[in-house]
């Protein structure tokens, strides 16, 4: 997924894939990398391209949620079984008077949540590659110097 975006700033960039790179990982949360997506796209992309960018920037922001909270729990493996039974997550809102901590049952309802955030991560990278190849076609290609290009060859 991380490449698919790399190359979102590589288009609004208009760099190389290298140099969109080192933006991409200096910037530490996918808030702030969604941000900057949105204000170069202000400028670069036509307001078809910018509602695209903006569906699927909100379409990540649950899997990206799912996928922290996965990352930053502990887990309570029963001794009986050797199967996890609970997480334990850190809930980053506590700062704000929250709860500490959610105790998540590993049950079946557990499993389907994760399956289904798997097949939305599936079709947002569909989407995505979707959306790159158009942009860089869009902007990377001169489709008739390329058809001149290919006719030249035949």
């Amino acid at each position: 997924m991380e490449s698919l975006f790399i190359s979102v700033f590589e288009v609004l960039l208009g760099t190389s894939n290298e140099n969109a790179s080192v933006v991409f990982y200096s910037i530490q949360s996918n808030r702030q990398k969604g941000r900057l997506l949105t204000a170069l796209a202000f400028d670069n992309m036509s307001e078809a391209e910018r509602r695209a960018l903006a569906t699927l920037l909100r379409r990540f922001k649950p899997i990206t949620k799912l996928r922290n909270e996965l990352a930053h729990s502990s887990y309570n493996q029963d001794v009986k079984t050797g199967l996890l039974n609970f997480m334990t997550t850190a809930n980053m809102d506590s700062y704000s008077g929250g709860r500490p901590t959610q105790r998540i049952p590993i049950d079946r309802a557990w499993q389907n949540r994760i399956s289904h955030m798997s097949k939305l991560l599936h079709e947002l990278n569909l989407d995505l590659w979707d959306y790159i190849t158009a942009l860089k076609g869009l902007r990377l290609i001169d489709r008739e110097e390329t058809r001149e290009a290919l006719e030249s060859k035949t």
